[in-house]
């Protein structure tokens, strides 16, 4: 049986784990389905990607990426998921040569985003999947809203620094929606330098990964339709251990 096939909540999350552990990480393809999201939440969900403030900290001087960001935290015996304080993203350079060494302030996530079901769903069951790895764990966990636009005078890059890790522990990506596209293929690479995965993401597909021992990319997007605006949204959600 394949994981897109178990019903059980329960039966999920240990699929999801078993996959994660060995293989250190696992594609699972369209969640609206595989977990049971309402479709007019989701709708709504999709639609909170249409106002993300511009990212005013693209070192490569690029006006093609827009996003929120949003800072939580957790634990295995308080699994609850709980808003912390506005506070910097930050990554170092080794990590981030493009943007790294830099506290980049960016506007938090709505309040209607952070209570939409859609939102609240996924984060209940990420946390089970990462908390089913550890008896004892308190979770650092950062939300970014992204959105990457390509047109006919530029392309849009969704990982402008290329191959590269998070520095975090665990990472959940996301693709929410996108129109126009052509490009914007996923890929993830063993520290080894062996390929795992190349896979161009459906709305609704989702990517957990061990970003202590995976790195991962995606090409640049370009508009289909030349006459025509594209757009690529991901939700990417980071658990680091504390």
């Amino acid at each position: 049986m394949s994981i897109a096939e178990v019903t059980s909540p329960d039966t999920l999350t240990k699929a999801l784990s078993q996959k994660i552990q060995q293989e250190h990480y696992c594609l699972l393809k369209n969640i609206i389905k595989t977990w049971n999201l309402s479709s007019s939440d989701w709708q709504t969900f999709q639609d909170s990607w249409k106002n993300l403030p511009k990212d005013n900290y693209m070192a490569d001087g690029g006006c093609y990426r827009f996003r929120r960001f949003q800072v939580f935290s957790s634990d295995s015996k308080n699994p609850e998921l709980r808003i912390n304080p506005d506070q910097p993203h930050y990554q170092s350079s080794t990590y981030n040569p493009l943007n790294g060494d830099v506290y980049r302030y960016y506007e938090p996530f709505l309040k209607t985003t952070l209570n939409n079901s859609i939102f609240q769903t996924l984060m209940d069951q990420i946390i089970r999947v990462f908390n089913s790895f550890y008896q004892d764990v308190r979770w650092h966990v950062e939300a970014h809203q992204f959105r990457v636009v390509a047109d006919q005078y530029q392309l849009g890059y969704p990982t402008p620094e290329g191959l590269h890790r998070d520095g975090r522990t665990y990472l959940f990506i996301l693709l929410v929606n996108k129109a126009n596209v052509f490009g914007g293929e996923t890929t993830l690479y063993h520290d080894d330098g062996t390929l795992l995965e190349k896979s161009v993401l459906d709305i609704g597909d989702a990517i957990f990964l061990d970003d202590r021992i995976l790195k991962h990319a995606v090409t640049p997007i370009a508009s289909e339709d030349q006459q025509s605006p594209a757009y690529r949204d991901t939700l990417v959600i980071t658990f680091d251990v504390l």
